[in-house]
């Protein structure tokens, strides 16, 4: 649906066109601001040379293929969105919860 990214020192949200219609777009704007949140506070989940440096290391170290590689940074893609939905889903409300519940089951 979209992501957060840095680009000359500045944070940036990207939204695909077609989910400016979700009805989630709210809970993804919060979603890319607590990625955004991570790192600009440092978080070690969110030091981004640091951690590619690391699953390059291991990736040689263990010799992954190109596959496994995929798996590594997509597993750790999925860490760093719990660790950002932690902030995300207490800010909600009961009602933006049983809506995140029906997005992410469905």
């Amino acid at each position: 649906m979209g992501y957060a990214s840095e680009e000359g020192g500045i944070q940036h949200i990207v939204i695909a066109e077609w989910a400016l219609q979700s009805e989630m777009l709210g809970g993804l704007l919060f979603h890319e601001l607590a990625h955004i949140y991570h790192t600009e506070k440092r978080s070690p989940s969110h030091k981004f040379k640091l951690t590619n440096a690391i699953i390059t290391e291991f990736s040689q170290r263990e010799g992954l293929n190109e596959r496994e590689l995929g798996y590594l940074v997509e597993g750790f893609n999925h860490l760093q969105n719990v660790l950002v939905d932690d902030i995300v889903f207490a800010a909600m409300d009961e009602a933006e919860r049983r809506q995140a519940q029906s997005f992410f089951s469905g």
